[in-house]
């Protein structure tokens, strides 16, 4: 438990500052600021410590079952640096995946286990979350998972990575989308309705 509260703490920490490393986002149609800030905060780690790139596709393309996602991924591969393990989200056309530049980097991880934390959140009905937000939290969550099984597969501790256990990683990730949230509406709404009372007063 205090393992977990540490690390949420300093994720916390860590979204408040700036990433050194290039984009880890290849196509990015589904997520939020907050998230994407998480995504790279792993992403950066990642390549730090072990030197694989990681890389994320979320997009509203059609990925009909028969094409092949290492297909789909190579028309990006002037764009990306090796080594690389790329995970795609793709939920109008129902596919998730994970790719890797070599055979030995997929050893590292078990892709299944990774596809899994995003299918398990978009499959729960009763979480309460809009789809726009299952869809940040099944990213966030499956990136997160395929960045610690790449760790631990090195014996390197991942300080930035999300504590596996479901609810604790909503509940943190649904708090990053409201803040976000009720900031665009204070920004947008609340505040230049307030200045505009204000003035009127004068």
């Amino acid at each position: 438990m205090l393992k977990t509260i540490t690390r949420a703490t300093l994720l916390l920490v860590l979204v408040s500052s700036n990433s050194l490393f290039a984009s880890p986002f290849i196509k990015d149609e589904l997520l939020k600021p907050q998230a994407k800030e998480l995504i790279v905060k792993m992403a950066g780690e990642l390549e730090e410590k072990t030197g694989i790139h990681g890389y994320v596709i979320a997009t509203n393309d059609e990925m009909p079952k028969g094409m092949n996602m290492v297909t789909y991924v190579k028309q990006f591969e002037g764009n990306i640096s090796k080594p690389y393990v790329i995970y795609i989200f793709a939920p109008k056309s129902l596919r998730v995946g994970v790719i890797a530049s070599s055979s030995d980097i997929e050893k590292l991880y078990d892709s299944n286990d990774v596809k899994d934390e995003s299918i398990n959140v978009v499959r729960d009905e009763y979480d309460g979350n809009k789809v726009e937000d299952k869809y940040n939290i099944a990213i966030i969550q499956s990136f997160s998972e395929l960045v610690d099984q790449i760790g631990k597969s090195k014996n390197i501790e991942m300080t930035t990575v999300i504590p596996n256990d479901t609810h604790f990683v909503i509940n943190i990730i649904r708090v990053f989308l409201y803040i976000g949230s009720i900031f665009v509406v204070w920004v947008f709404l609340i505040k230049p309705f307030i200045d505009r009372i204000r003035n009127g007063r004068k």
